[in-house]
């Protein structure tokens, strides 16, 4: 038996999900569950949602353990108009693997591929995400230490605007973080009156919603900045940590999926992680060097990406001229 069931079904941790998934478990052997990227299922619905397959329904449960498959790339652009990519994607190499058993770890995890023990997720609440175990596993990561976000932040944002209303107006980004919404929609899309609005000093981590998909981002560039009444603001504790690359950490691939299965609620839009959950997460902090390399990867990402702009611009410019008369 197969099944397609939204993301929450499998990581909610209300009694009414928990009791779902706890019969299924008892009562059927599950073989797999692939996780479908957001979109999937456009023009139709944004929600992500998960393919779950069982055997022996109506049966007490034999299995010690199931496959978890996480597939970002299905073969097709994950926006409404939902276009072919040439080449290969994650779920024919999902489709395409058999004899998972004598497969190594390694190369399971590089393909998305995780192997998740029965044991584990009846004393975890049953949630069904592999994220929620991943992390775990995690530790055994070489040259770094790692700590909850509790030992790095605390809740801040608890100041307004009030009579500042010269203070500029800043909006979260999937793509690029934290950034001032006149360069996010061209104008200033905030209304006249920003009294409610919160204030994000300086190296202030701001999360919106969701999570999952990277929306948070440090504020960088100013003393203070207004930020959405709706965004949650914590204050770094620590000052020897450069927030480009803790920023980097808390966005990167491997945290979504910590975030995907730590999520709640019922509206897929409006999901987010309790505060007490979120400063329970634990990430890798590597040592000086590894951020002085990753500080330097970056730094020539940027320069990079400027040069293309500034190519860009070039040839758009050379080809205008054209049309040009002396």
């Amino acid at each position: 038996m197969a099944m397609i069931a939204p993301e929450g079904v499998l990581v909610n941790t209300n009694q009414n999900y928990e009791s779902i998934r706890k019969y299924l478990i008892d009562n059927s052997n599950l073989q797999s569950v692939i996780s479908l990227p957001r979109g999937a299922f456009e023009p139709y619905n944004r929600a992500k949602a998960d393919i779950l397959f069982f055997t022996d329904c109506h049966y007490t449960s034999q299995v010690k353990h199931f496959w978890y498959f996480n597939v970002q790339n299905d073969g097709y652009t994950l926006d409404k108009r939902r276009e072919r990519i040439e080449g290969g994607n994650d779920l024919e190499i999902v489709l395409s693997e058999r004899d998972l058993e004598k497969q190594k770890e390694k190369y399971l995890l590089s393909i998305g591929v995780s192997r998740i023990g029965i044991s584990s997720i009846k004393s975890n609440k049953y949630i069904l995400s592999a994220g929620h175990y991943i992390e775990s596993s995690s530790q055994n990561t070489p040259d770094s230490s790692f700590l909850r976000l509790n030992d790095l932040f605390e809740p801040s944002g608890s100041i307004r605007v009030g009579d500042e209303q010269d203070t500029p107006v800043m909006s979260i980004t999937m793509v690029d973080g934290l950034i001032d919404q006149a360069e996010k929609f061209k104008k200033r899309i905030a209304s006249k009156d920003i009294s409610n609005y919160r204030k994000v000093a300086l190296n202030d981590l701001v999360v919106g919603f969701p999570i999952d998909e990277g929306v948070l981002g440090f504020q960088t560039k100013y003393d203070f900045a207004a930020v959405s009444p709706a965004y949650k603001i914590w204050k770094l504790k620590r000052s020897d940590i450069d927030v480009r690359v803790l920023e980097m950490i808390l966005r990167s691939d491997y945290m979504r999926e910590v975030y995907r299965s730590k999520m709640q609620g019922a509206v897929d839009r409006r999901r987010s992680i309790p505060d007490d959950v979120f400063l329970e997460i634990q990430i890798p902090l590597p040592p000086k060097n590894v951020m002085k390399k990753i500080i330097e990867h970056h730094e020539n990402l940027v320069k990079a990406k400027q040069l293309l702009v500034d190519k860009k611009n070039a040839l758009k410019n050379t080809v205008e001229s054209l049309w040009s008369t002396e």
